[in-house]
């Protein structure tokens, strides 16, 4: 059974209510739709979304942890803390979300969830450009909405998927590198996700060439190296995307001619902890 998400983003401009800018307000509000797949049925993702304290697990750019007091929820963004609250109606589907510094300065972010034929489900989210909140930041809002805390709740309502193996991409001998970072997750993979980035940590490379497809996941990529001697030709290399998941990691694989072997394949892979 599926999900399709459909999600007027939230969560990323719920910590601009922290700290309001001083940009003009608006006259119009805008507001944006974007669709997420799950593996599950409508009531297990109604009934994990409708947990407050499940918010951190999910919302990683909006929530770092949320604490009651006074019967209230708190939710504490990296701009502050704000008020937070759910209100869940099971027969609807309804699940409005509110959040703001103060009671009488609560912003509403309306979602909901629909079944639909074969087992699957909708889940309606809404999100309002507010006043206070710049175009450029809505945009940026949007964005960590979609890369970072979509992956995140696939994740948590589906369970994680399998890392393939790695000869399901090569048979050549294989070597593993193991490094323990102190950054999070989404912080990691806006590098190492980003191939055009590669000569940013390898000092061989001049630049990397990636192409994405129409969903911004990474096909392919050209690796232009530096001449192994001065005045030396550039090497360069075309390796395929074999596997890609955004904040989990990637594969891919390549004839090697470029240096002399039969195939060549690289794995990067950012274990959840």
């Amino acid at each position: 059974m599926r999900i399709a998400l459909f999600v007027i983003c939230m969560f990323a401009a719920g910590a601009r209510l922290a700290a309001q800018s001083h940009t003009p307000e608006r006259n119009e509000m805008t507001s944006r739709t974007h669709a997420l797949e799950f593996n599950a049925p409508p009531g297990k993702v109604f009934n994990f979304l409708s947990i407050v304290e499940n918010l951190p697990k999910w919302a990683v750019e909006f929530c770092q942890r949320v604490e009651q007091r006074g019967g209230q929820w708190w939710v504490t963004t990296p701009k502050g803390e704000l008020m937070f609250r759910i209100d869940a109606e099971p027969k609807t589907g309804a699940l409005n979300m509110f959040a703001g510094p103060t009671p009488d300065q609560m912003q509403v972010f309306p979602t909901r969830v629909f079944a639909l034929p074969g087992g699957r489900s909708l889940y309606l989210f809404t999100s309002i450009q507010y006043p206070g909140v710049s175009d450029e930041e809505f945009e940026s809002q949007c964005a960590l909405l979609v890369e970072h805390e979509f992956p995140a709740l696939k994740r948590q309502v589906e369970g994680p998927k399998a890392i393939p193996a790695a000869i399901a991409f090569t048979s050549s001998p294989r070597n593993r590198v193991r490094i323990e970072l102190k950054a999070p997750a989404p912080e990691v993979w806006a590098l190492v996700g980003d191939l055009a980035r590669f000569p940013e940590y390898s000092s061989g490379l001049e630049r990397v060439d990636a192409k994405r497809d129409s969903s911004g996941r990474c096909t392919e990529y050209m690796c232009h190296f530096k001449p192994l001697e001065e005045g030396g030709e550039s090497i360069v290399s075309r390796e395929l995307i074999r596997w890609y998941e955004p904040n989990r990691g990637y594969a891919s694989s390549g004839d090697g001619s470029a240096f002399g072997q039969a195939r060549s394949g690289d794995a990067v892979v950012l274990p959840a902890r």
